[in-house]
């Protein structure tokens, strides 16, 4: 077996026959899909067991709710591939993505192939159009793209699992994190670290669908907040040790990422969340980023400001550092 797609299961009756009819359609045949029922109250569990009896290929998991990562954990138990993708159930997959990704990683002997993604919106006609031309791709250490991290790489590289296929070897000792929202950060640097090289190529054969109620499109909460912040402490914490050039640069993104939730909440009025296990969240690094000597007087004395008064905070941001302000408000009041 060369590869086994795992998808978790949960609500999605509109999306899901699309998404496994996309994987179905891939030019690559030698694969295993393990649907994963995640407790879903809908007609989900009926649909999978629907794809099973007509695809020998489908193995169909039904389990208790416990959310995306005790899902995705629950298909690396039973997988068998030498490569493990991911697709969410309401995304869908280019019909050659998985030749691509798997041809690549064969032909550099790679443990990670990335490919691009395209945001699909939900009004959105003509969705897919057709590839022109041919691809490039980047070769990479890990212990590079680890070295490099920031600034180069971060945004290429930090979450989002499902647009890769990964050596099954490097999930030996790496699960997901239960229970927590934006899972896919830091076990993207753990995967890097237990990796030797990756490839990455710029065609976009992933298709992530985006719809207002899925769970990276809701209203913000508190909890959302405090776990893509306490992804974030778990990098900087990663770097701390390794390299003070990375963990200065991770610590000056762990603050913005903090002020950009924080002016959000501070102009979006029908929203308001309470900041105080939030903000003593952010205390494990406050004195450090305080303290550093990468980092101007000016913006320590601004993060100062923000956190007795956020209109006056604002007014500093906007004249002095406007990339930690949501480009919506990014206007003078």
């Amino acid at each position: 077996m060369k590869l086994s797609i795992i998808v978790p299961v949960y609500k999605v009756e509109l999306y899901l026959r699309r998404c496994i009819d996309s994987i179905l359609e891939q030019t690559f045949t030698d694969f295993e899909l393990i649907l994963v029922d995640d407790g879903s109250p809908d007609n989900c569990p009926t649909i999978c067991d629907e794809y099973a009896k007509i695809d020998s290929r489908i193995i169909v998991i039904h389990k208790e709710n416990e959310g995306l990562s005790a899902a995705r954990n629950a298909g690396l138990d039973i997988a068998k591939g030498e490569y493990i993708g991911f697709v969410d159930s309401d995304d869908f997959v280019h019909s050659t993505m998985y030749e691509t990704l798997y041809q690549t990683a064969t032909d550099y002997e790679v443990d990670i192939v990335q490919c691009e993604f395209m945001r699909v919106y939900e009004n959105d006609t003509e969705i897919i159009s057709e590839l022109s031309g041919t691809h490039h791709i980047s070769l990479y250490d890990s212990s590079e793209l680890l070295h490099d991290f920031f600034p180069n790489h971060v945004w290429r590289l930090l979450g989002y699992v499902w647009r890769r296929i990964y050596k099954r070897g490097l999930f030996d000792s790496i699960r997901f994190p239960v229970g927590r929202y934006f899972e896919d950060t830091s076990i993207t640097l753990s995967l890097l670290e237990a990796s030797t090289s990756i490839a990455l190529i710029d065609i976009p054969l992933y298709y992530y669908y985006i719809r207002q109620n899925s769970i990276t499109q809701g209203l913000l909460n508190e909890k959302k907040i405090c776990d893509h912040l306490e992804e974030h402490l778990l990098i900087t914490g990663y770097f701390k040790n390794r390299s003070t050039e990375q963990y200065n640069h991770a610590l000056d993104t762990l603050f913005r990422i903090y002020s950009l939730y924080k002016f959000t909440n501070y102009k979006e009025k029908a929203q308001r969340i309470r900041y105080f296990r939030i903000d003593k969240l952010m205390r494990k690094r406050y004195l450090e980023f305080l303290l550093n000597k990468s980092i101007c007087r000016m913006k320590k004395c601004a993060y100062i400001i923000l956190q007795i008064n956020v209109g006056l905070a604002y007014k500093l941001f906007i004249k002095y550092f406007p990339e930690c302000i949501p480009s919506k408000y990014r206007k003078q009041l």
